[in-house]
């Protein structure tokens, strides 16, 4: 006598013939951030398959591929959070909360100074900014991805711009043979995620990912005076020897060529 079991297998969904990629690129713009926000949740739901999407799928017999992302100020806080979210299969939609309720300009403003100390900034973003990033990134940890015909995220790359305070001073020389002393602003962050093989998203086998993509996000967003400096350095990354991060750093750091007309 035989019995059948009860325990059901997951549905195994169809492997379709085509594939639509998507390039996302994200402007910053401060009140914008909760915009951005929900522009972002869409292209989450398309990805995962999510009401109408799901049947744009099934009409066209297409996948939804998101694998570029690039973001700067709001729009790189945005980016990060949801690259985050689909390299490691977590529900993006939880951290609406960031913008509804910590962005609050009342709860970012530094408490009053007692003279003693130097303050930079009038928001506190060393403590008060910093910790709710990471309080985001920990809520999407505990929210399993949910979609109803979810395309695979196979590789994904992040970039995130930032703005070097002292620049960088580099010398050319023209058609005229003069030395000519540019000094360059520009910073680029390039994160990558390849299933199976590496990924700068992965704070499972690293805690430490978590404070380095906060402080990623303070870098794009912290604009002179609203926000205090960042300082990047290996060492003050708890939970990261200085030898790894050189090796596999979470923040790959790539300066970006400077142009000139002929």
């Amino acid at each position: 006598m035989s019995t059948m079991s009860t325990t059901q297998s997951p549905p195994t969904l169809p492997e379709r013939s085509r594939e639509t990629r998507i390039g996302l690129v994200m402007y910053g713009g401060v009140s914008l951030a909760v915009y951005i926000n929900g522009v972002s949740q869409e292209f989450y739901h398309a990805v995962q398959g999510n009401g109408i999407y799901r049947l744009i799928k099934e009409l066209t017999d297409s996948e939804i591929v998101l694998d570029i992302l690039s973001g700067s100020s709001a729009g790189g806080v945005n980016g990060i959070l949801l690259a985050y979210a689909l390299c490691n299969g977590k529900d993006f939609t939880r951290c609406s909360d960031l913008w509804r309720n910590a962005a609050d300009i009342g709860r970012l403003v530094r408490p009053p100074s007692n003279g003693t100390e130097t303050v930079r900034s009038v928001l506190d973003s060393e403590g008060y900014y910093q910790s709710e990033l990471e309080r985001a990134f920990r809520l999407l940890d505990d929210a399993p991805v949910v979609g109803e015909a979810p395309s695979p995220v196979e590789e994904l790359d992040l970039f995130v711009t930032g703005t070097v305070i002292d620049g960088r001073i580099d010398k050319r020389i023209d058609d005229a043979g003069h030395a000519i002393e540019v000094k360059d602003y520009r910073s680029v962050f390039h994160l990558k995620h390849r299933q199976g093989r590496k990924s700068n998203f992965d704070s499972g086998s690293n805690p430490a990912v978590i404070t380095a993509l906060a402080k990623l996000a303070r870098i794009t967003s912290c604009f002179p005076g609203a926000f205090a400096p960042v300082f990047v350095s290996h060492s003050n990354i708890s939970g990261k020897s200085p030898a790894r991060m050189s090796a596999t750093s979470s923040r790959t750091f790539r300066q970006a060529p400077i142009r000139t007309r002929a």
